[in-house]
């Protein structure tokens, strides 16, 4: 079994049970719970889907309700990150690192952002904010502002992730300590 540290976000470190979601048959909502039992580690709160992810897919969501509802595994969260443009969601309540980095490439305008955003499909609320992979060029306060209040002003702000001891590193740093906002800047994984 491949167990591994959660990349990104709040839980970022934590260990991580990987399940190659893929390779089990889910039309048996007990296929995930059987499959927990045989890699469980007490350790392990955290659970990531590897392999192609039938998100939106009703096997797949009555399979999850399968594993909340055994009070071996209640406590145990589902983490994933998804970029914001993706178009299938789990219609339940999950662990969502939610990717924006689309927002932020090339010679973005907030006129330009703006109208990205309202044409999302509805989007489930997730729990974090991140930039993985941020053109720092066009980050700007009032874009990021925009963000946030547009798909969850309660989380305030989120994480903009970069590479280490890099010029990127530094002028995102800047750039954000500059501002008003309460984004942060975190070393990429």
């Amino acid at each position: 079994m491949n167990h591994s540290l959660i990349p990104y976000g709040d839980a970022q470190g934590r260990p991580c049970l990987q399940i190659p979601i893929s390779s089990l048959d889910i039309s048996d909502p007990r296929t995930l719970v059987r499959h927990l039992e045989a890699h469980w580690e007490p350790a392990i709160r955290h659970l990531q889907f590897t392999g192609e992810v039938p998100w939106g897919s009703r096997d797949l969501d009555r399979a999850i309700s399968h594993v909340y509802a055994d009070p071996r595994y209640e406590l145990t969260e589902i983490w994933h990150c998804r970029p914001v443009e993706s178009e299938e969601w789990s219609a339940l309540s999950i662990g969502l690192c939610l990717d924006v980095s689309v927002f932020f490439r090339g010679d973005t305008l907030l006129a330009d952002v703006r109208a990205q955003l309202r044409s999302l499909p509805p989007i489930p609320q997730p729990d974090e904010l991140v930039i993985l992979h941020p053109d720092i060029g066009s980050v700007s306060a009032p874009a990021l502002d925009e963000v946030c209040l547009y798909l969850d002003p309660r989380l305030g702000g989120g994480t903009i992730y970069v590479p280490q001891g890099s010029d990127t590193e530094r002028q995102a740093a800047r750039e954000v300590r500059r501002t008003s906002t309460t984004w942060a800047v975190r070393h990429a994984g």
